[in-house]
């Protein structure tokens, strides 16, 4: 038997996406009891859609992209969480089309 997903609209993917890096950002508040304690192991970081340019300064739409990654990776180290042992991006890398300076920024 064929297996058919219905199309997911971009709004719904990441409606979906925003509520899976909710539920891994508060496992530990929505946890009950001791043994439900989390080890460093299981801790993630979820980026969705950097949209980096090559050259930091890039101004698109009126956004610095690069200035809110490195607003966002500030906010995660100064939450006084232990150490993530993975980061996920969920999304858009680079700025529109992949160029390798992109990804090396």
């Amino acid at each position: 038997m064929p297996i058919s997903y219905l199309p997911v609209s971009r709004r719904r993917f990441l409606q979906s996406s925003l509520a899976l890096g909710a539920g891994i950002l508060f496992a530990d508040t929505l946890a009950w009891g001791e043994e439900a304690a989390r080890s460093e192991a299981d801790r993630f970081i979820v980026f969705s859609d950097t949209h980096i340019a090559a050259d930091a300064s890039k101004i698109e739409r009126g956004v610095n992209m690069s200035d809110h990654l490195r607003t966002a990776v500030a906010s995660a180290l100064a939450a006084g969480l232990p150490k993530a042992s993975c980061v996920f991006v969920n999304g858009d890398l680079s700025l529109k089309d992949g160029q390798p300076g992109d990804y090396t920024q």
